[in-house]
């Protein structure tokens, strides 16, 4: 069994690319939040998620931790690759982050109901791990670009506390704190199941405790 979970932590370090160092790193000032348009599917209407986009970005603007990019630095930076701000969909968005040195990025998207509501969907990326954090679905009326904006910047709360609670782990890890590091990976997991780094750290972690059978668990579920 041992050695096999010795392959698996090889393995699956070697597929995050980056592994629980990211989960460590200090970054100086408040995180960049790249926000484009909301993106509107099928035949919605393009300025709700004009709006929408606005919003969230005075939101992001009040934390001490992290700042939306610049609209105008956002529509610079797409020009440059002969794109317009309205053609930024998910992909683009996060290959534009990366160009900016953005840590994170949002992807959103909203359909038009027949009552003139909005359903929106939205996710945060963190651009240096790969991973991403899914915003609960929400249906707003015709007019409520603010009430959609409130909900993302609210559950973007909780994509905070995963990342503040994976770090600690990380640290706890590398200080050898077994039982601290665990109890806070389980935290970060609880907000957020798919994030691989945190679930790859836990493994790693249970190995040390030599709960053998539980990290094999856990890593096998990583790959």
């Amino acid at each position: 069994m041992l050695g096999r979970i010795r392959l698996i932590l090889s393995f699956a370090l070697a597929i995050l690319l980056v592994g629980p160092a990211t989960l460590m790193a200090q970054n100086q000032g408040r995180f960049n939040v790249l926000i484009p348009y909301f993106e509107p599917l099928g035949d919605a209407d393009d300025d709700f998620g004009k709006d929408a986009s606005e919003e969230l970005r005075d939101l992001i603007n009040t934390l001490a931790t992290h700042q939306p990019v610049d609209k105008d630095d956002i529509e610079d930076e797409a020009d440059r690759f002969d794109l317009d701000m309205d053609e930024l969909n998910c992909i683009r968005t996060r290959q534009l982050s990366s160009q900016m040195n953005a840590e994170v990025a949002l992807c959103a998207s909203y359909t038009e109901n027949p009552d003139k509501s909005w359903t929106v969907n939205a996710e945060f990326w963190d651009i240096q791990s790969n991973e991403s954090f899914t915003v609960s679905e929400i249906t707003v009326g015709e007019r409520e670009e603010e009430v959609a904006a409130s909900h993302i910047f609210t559950e973007f709360d909780l994509y905070i506390q995963q990342v503040r609670a994976a770090a600690i782990c990380g640290d706890y890890f590398a200080s050898q704190q077994w039982d601290n590091a665990l109890r806070n990976c389980d935290q970060a997991l609880e907000l957020n199941e798919n994030a691989n780094e945190t679930r790859y750290l836990r493994g790693r972690i249970l190995y040390e405790m030599e709960r053998y059978p539980d990290a094999l668990e856990e890593l096998d579920r990583v790959l």
